[in-house]
């Protein structure tokens, strides 16, 4: 085979490809650690923004010397990929063939982190056995991931679909 003729079948199998991408890419939203219980089981005058709920307890209180929204959450990434390739038949009819792969790296979107940072512990009670004072204990599990959000754009998803025109 001389080279015009090597070219023309190369130009022949490369001819009438194109490809496309979509990729999103977002931060994560910002979080807040928290702590879990109170010294008195009562609002605590806002050392640490503690607020009393319907039941009378006091919920949802943070650390006073870490400012609100100080971590970032896990971030979310979508790449999406399409192959197509058109063929014409004549000068009238064509074929086309697409290749689609939605959500292609399958990775996992998490909605919600655990905010937990400090549990308080009693005076004289767990980690704070032999201690006159209370005490703020550790969270292990702090920032672990809670939720996933992947009914939003399911799992990888793979479509082939061709068209006759003409």
């Amino acid at each position: 085979m001389h080279a015009g003729a090597a070219a023309k079948t190369a130009r022949l199998i490369a001819d009438g490809f194109s490809f496309a991408t979509i990729i999103a890419v977002g931060t994560g939203q910002p979080v807040t650690q928290q702590i879990s219980g109170f010294a008195s089981g009562t609002p605590d005058g806002g050392l640490t923004g503690g607020l009393m709920n319907n039941s009378g307890t006091c919920t949802g209180g943070r650390i006073p010397t870490v400012y609100r929204n100080a971590y970032t959450g896990p971030s979310n990434k979508l790449v999406d990929f399409r192959i197509s390739r058109s063929f014409a038949i004549t000068e009238r009819f064509r074929f086309n063939l697409v290749c689609e792969a939605f959500k292609l790296f399958n990775f996992t979107h998490l909605s919600s982190v655990n905010t937990t940072a400090y549990n308080y512990s009693a005076a004289g009670s767990g980690a704070c056995a032999g201690h006159t004072n209370g005490c703020m204990v550790r969270n292990p599990v702090f920032f672990a991931p809670l939720t996933s959000n992947n009914h939003q754009s399911g799992a990888r998803q793979l479509q082939i679909s061709a068209k006759f025109t003409f």
